[in-house]
């Protein structure tokens, strides 16, 4: 390993620090269902399978949709205020900063009417930052650091994709626990200074660097655990779901937020009641519940039941699954971690989020 001197100033990492404010963006009522590419195909058959398929993320995650993303004009970051490019400059031993993103999607299909007859699978990528001070350090000395990394955790995660292009790994790693990785220095300042290129005024950039998955973690990996029962005749339909938020999904409790339930109605049908109040879309045929965040099982929100009834006018109702979708930050559901590994760098942030893919109740 190449051994240069190199600077790293705090400020320039506070533009990455203010991403815990930052939000994911729901989709419309129309969009739950459909979802992103990612998880198109998950429906009651791909989940009864339980075999691992080909992991593709959509190209646009929560990462790029705002997971280290730069705060919002006139919102102060955690460690201050940050107005320009980050000011890393060689001159000491000091350690270079990066920060690190883990990005989770879990897909579950509850069946059986019960919380515990559940299939599960979780998908996940992970981020690097570099503040754009580094970039100027990676093109002006011929070979940087070494940048390598140990993930932790990973004897659940069945599949590792790297990013061919940046990304080494020793397959031949008899821990299963942990998995070893460096990076492709010459590859990385390439990369790093094509983004300079294309945003020149950025504070940092953000680059994947491989995705994961870990599947049939079962009702365990589920944050909020869901049961559905229909009850049809001729003149009525009343159908029930019940939640319970369940805190052993993730080894520190995290609160999951933007919490909604989406029912497909698709026909005509007359004297509808609901409880809670959900607004009901006539054109796309659905209800919708937007619900109080859930962080405990015991407290307000934290577990419940919705439930709709109504007249169908065209005869007995066919039951269709009913959607939730939530996200949460500050934990994994895979349990995955990290650390540097070696000298030249530091670790300025790592964090932590997760949401839904499909996430169905059947009856």
């Amino acid at each position: 390993l190449c051994s240069c001197p190199v600077t790293a100033a705090d400020p320039g990492m506070t533009e990455m620090a203010s991403c815990w404010r930052s939000r994911v963006k729901l989709p419309q009522a129309s969009q739950l269902v459909k979802n992103s590419e990612v998880h198109c195909s998950l429906g009651p058959s791909h989940l009864l399978s339980l075999s691992p398929s080909p992991l593709v993320l959509p190209p646009s995650s929560l990462i790029e949709r705002g997971f280290l993303a730069s705060p919002q004009p006139g919102t102060a970051a955690v460690l201050g205020i940050s107005r320009g490019p980050s000011p890393v400059v060689l001159g000491s031993q000091d350690a270079l900063p990066v920060a690190a993103a883990f990005t989770e999607y879990i897909d579950a299909y509850f069946r059986k009417g019960d919380f515990e007859s559940c299939l599960t699978r979780i998908t996940g990528e992970m981020a690097m930052s570099f503040p754009a001070g580094i970039v100027r350090i990676f093109g002006s000395i011929p070979c940087p650091p070494v940048l390598s990394f140990r993930l932790l955790n990973t004897a659940h995660v069945d599949q590792f994709i790297p990013n061919a292009a940046l990304l080494y790994s020793d397959l031949s790693q008899s821990d299963p626990s942990t998995r070893d990785f460096w990076l492709n220095m010459q590859a990385l300042s390439s990369h790093l200074q094509r983004q300079a290129e294309d945003s020149p005024s950025a504070s940092y950039y953000n680059v994947t660097l491989l995705k994961y998955q870990a599947s049939n973690a079962g009702p365990r990996a589920a944050p909020l655990k869901l049961a559905a029962s229909w009850k049809r005749t001729i003149v009525s339909t009343e159908v029930s779901v019940k939640y319970k938020y369940n805190a052993g999904a993730t080894a520190t409790p995290v609160p999951l937020t933007n919490l909604q339930f989406l029912l497909p109605v698709e026909e005509p049908v007359a004297n509808m009641e609901l409880q809670p109040m959900a607004s009901w879309n006539s054109e796309e045929k659905r209800l919708l519940w937007q619900l109080p965040d859930a962080c405990d099982e015991k407290a307000p929100g934290g577990s419940g039941m919705l439930t709709a009834s109504w007249e169908p006018l065209c005869g007995p109702t066919t039951p269709s699954p009913v959607a939730a979708q939530f996200t949460s930050e500050g934990s994994t559901l895979s349990g995955i971690g990290m650390e540097l590994v070696g000298s030249g760098y530091r670790m300025s942030l790592v964090k932590k989020r997760f949401a839904t893919g499909k996430y169905l109740v059947g009856s």
